[in-house]
């Protein structure tokens, strides 16, 4: 089945097909970040399929293919978006410092 024209024709180089395949088969790489893979080395296979074909053929949404066809021509990668909201107000460095702090002060009254 040919769908109309695609906007974002995903071409992926030897590299990039390698780097995908081991994300979609690695058993430490998160589910979310293998099912892009995968989307992505379809959509690669088969460039005239309708989103919905590859959605099928995945078990996800046609808007998810959709999303990570534009996303992979504009970034080349398989990383979230940030997301909106406050930024943190402290660094991860000293969020641990007071936590070992507070750690080591537990420990001081629990020895008393």
């Amino acid at each position: 089945m040919i769908g109309r024209q695609k906007t974002y024709r995903v071409q992926l180089t030897e590299d990039e097909k390698k780097l995908l395949q081991q994300q979609a088969l690695a058993r430490k790489t998160g589910q979310s970040k293998a099912r892009r893979a995968k989307i992505l080395l379809k959509v690669d296979e088969n460039p005239d399929w309708a989103d919905a074909q590859i959605a099928g053929e995945i078990g996800c949404s046609s808007g998810l293919v959709r999303k990570w066809r534009k996303r992979w021509c504009q970034t080349r990668s398989l990383e979230e978006a940030p997301r909106p909201g406050r930024p943190c107000l402290f660094q991860a460095i000293v969020k641990a410092q007071v936590t070992a702090m507070l750690v080591a002060s537990q420990r001081i009254l629990i020895s008393r």
